[in-house]
Order: C-alpha cells, then structure tokens, then sequence
C-alpha cells in the first residue's frame, strides 16, 4: 500500500533550526528538506500565529503547520487527499510528547527534545499512515462521541421532562387550592344571599301584614260601633 503520509518534521521556528524529522518515504530527504525551508519561510512571513492551522500545497504533496507557544512548528507533508482531521490529530499527539517534559529546561534544548521525540515521531508516523486502521478508529470514536452525545440528550430531555412534571403538578396544586377557595367563596356567598333573601321576605310578610291591618282593623271598630 503506498504511503499516505511521506515527512514529518519539529523545527524551531525563531532560529530557523531542524530538530527531529521522520522519513515515511523511501528515497532522499534532500528534496523535501529543501521544499520544507521554503515553506517554514512563508510561514515565517505570513507571520503564523501560536496554535493556528495552515495548509500549504506543493509540489510533493500537501504541508499541514501548526506553531506552539514554545515557538515550536510541526509540520507533516502528505499526499495532496490526506484527511486534515488526521493531520492536525497527528500534530497533536507530536505536542503531547513534549508536553510531557513540562516548562524544563529541557524544552529550550533542541539536544534534549531531539532525543525526546526521535522514537515517538517515527511510530506516530507509521500509525497515521495507515490511513485504514485509522478510519476504523475515527469512525469507533465519532460512535461513541455521537452515543454520548445522544445520551446526554435523553438525560437533559428526561431532566427536563421532570421539571415540566414538577411545574404541572404545581399548577395542579394550585389550581386545587383556588378550586377549594372558590367552593369557600361560593358556599359564604350562598349563605349571605340565603339571610338577605329571608330578611326580604320577613320584611315583605311584615309589610303585607301591616297593609292588611291598616285595612282590617278600621273595618272592625266601624262594625263594633254599629253594633
């Protein structure tokens, strides 16, 4: 299977200084060495910035740079459809290596990281030219993230699922305690316009009476005196 990845490099961007490359690519490094001055130099000029990305095409195939905060540039060169996502993956994995080195010394020694990163670099490379077993992994890895991804929306839709239950049986209650407060209301305002009515009615048989007496009793004494 031909090889999807051909050169990886670390150079030290201020002095301008190789300090470890890994040829994937049987044959001279000489040509690549002379493309890679080119570009570290338009990189230089273009003024890449700490942690930013940039893909630089040419004749050999495709550049992908990435600079750290240690002035640090990581360069890969592939072939022209080597996946991005891999690539800057890849560099990463480089960065972590020195990362494990920590703020030392032993950072600002390009002896040092040499030394360091010369057996990584090379089996970093060989596992991220196998552009196969890489997809396999990748794709392994988006399943899980997209199987958290959906798991933590059934826990957020359940958790809001709860909330909205919480809120409905507050409103339930509450409209059970106006419902109860309603029945109170009504059941006082039956019993006032209960005493009003009769109190009416008192005052209407009260006045009837009245009338009938203002009737009946002139009748009686005029009958009395007839008699």
């Amino acid at each position: 299977m031909p090889n999807s990845l051909k050169y990886l490099v670390v150079y030290r961007h201020e002095t301008e200084k190789l300090i470890a490359s890994s040829l994937l690519e049987s044959g001279s490094e000489v040509t690549f060495k002379n493309e890679l001055s080119k570009v570290c130099q338009d990189l230089k000029r273009n003024q890449l910035r700490i942690e930013e990305r940039q893909k630089v095409d040419s004749a050999n195939g495709s550049w992908f740079c990435k600079i750290d905060d240690k002035g640090l540039l990581y360069l890969v060169l592939g072939v022209p459809t080597y996946p991005e996502r891999h690539a800057y993956a890849l560099i990463q994995e480089i960065q972590n290596e020195f990362s494990k080195l920590g703020n030392s010394e032993s950072l600002k020694d390009d002896a040092s990281l040499k030394l360091h990163i010369k057996t990584p670099l090379k089996e970093l490379g060989l596992k991220y030219n196998d552009l196969v077993s890489l997809d396999k992994i990748y794709e392994a890895r988006i399943n899980v993230e997209q199987t958290k991804t959906v798991m933590e929306d059934n826990i957020k839709n359940m958790i809001s699922n709860t909330q909205q239950l919480d809120q409905l049986q507050i409103k339930s209650e509450k409209l059970a305690d106006g419902a109860k407060n309603f029945s109170k209301n009504a059941a006082d305002l039956a019993s006032i316009m209960y005493w009003r009515n009769m109190k009416l009615k008192i005052i209407i048989g009260l006045i009837i009476l009245a009338g009938l007496l203002y009737i009946i009793v002139p009748i009686i004494i005029k009958v009395s005196a007839s008699n």
